[in-house]
């Protein structure tokens, strides 16, 4: 928080250059709402420059590549600034590669992170064309569904009938035209 009065009085004294802000407040990103706010004040203000900021984002999100919760933090902030550009000039810019950050960020995390980003996901049919949103549903469906089927949930009760004590469940299902067989190898004859 330090950083971002610093970051703000620099402002106020006339050397304000709005990419270098944005960059080294990126580079300390976490899941801090107001520093989330600040870098979306910040891009929105300067929309100008929109391509040198998705450059950062990019950047950003591509040095966390290890660290999946630095990179929800870096599709927080997407979400922000493209929720704040009334000129959409962001949604452009960040539209073709949404679908594959958010799906490759998705597919590395935990569950706990998947939920959060289930639920950003579908605060997205607004601010991106809706094609968007239901190309990353699509994407992610298998995976999801397959991490759910593990874990025996409560709303798949028929397809476990099969399921005997001690013994790995043999599950067949269709998943956007494929066959997955869950714990068991799949044998085509």
């Amino acid at each position: 928080r330090e950083n971002l009065k610093r970051t703000s009085r620099a402002g106020m004294d006339g050397m304000y250059n709005p990419i270098e802000v944005f960059r080294n407040v990126m580079s300390q990103l976490d899941n801090d709402s107001e520093r989330i706010k600040f870098l979306t004040m910040v891009a929105v203000q300067s929309v100008g420059q929109a391509e040198q900021f998705v450059q950062i984002i990019l950047d950003t999100y591509q040095r966390f590549s290890h660290f999946q919760e630095q990179q929800v933090n870096v599709l927080y902030v997407i979400d922000s600034i493209v929720k704040c550009d009334p000129s959409r000039t962001f949604v452009k810019l960040l539209q073709s590669l949404l679908p594959t950050l958010f799906v490759t960020t998705y597919q590395a995390c935990h569950e706990q992170l998947r939920q959060n980003l289930l639920q950003l996901l579908n605060t997205w049919e607004d601010p991106f064309p809706p094609e968007i949103a239901m190309e990353i549903k699509a994407r992610i469906q298998p995976s999801h569904t397959l991490i759910r089927m593990n874990g025996y949930p409560p709303q798949y009760p028929q397809m476990f009938q099969s399921v005997q004590p001690g013994k790995p469940p043999l599950l067949l299902e269709t998943l956007s035209t494929s066959l997955v067989l869950v714990n068991r190898p799949l044998l085509v004859t």
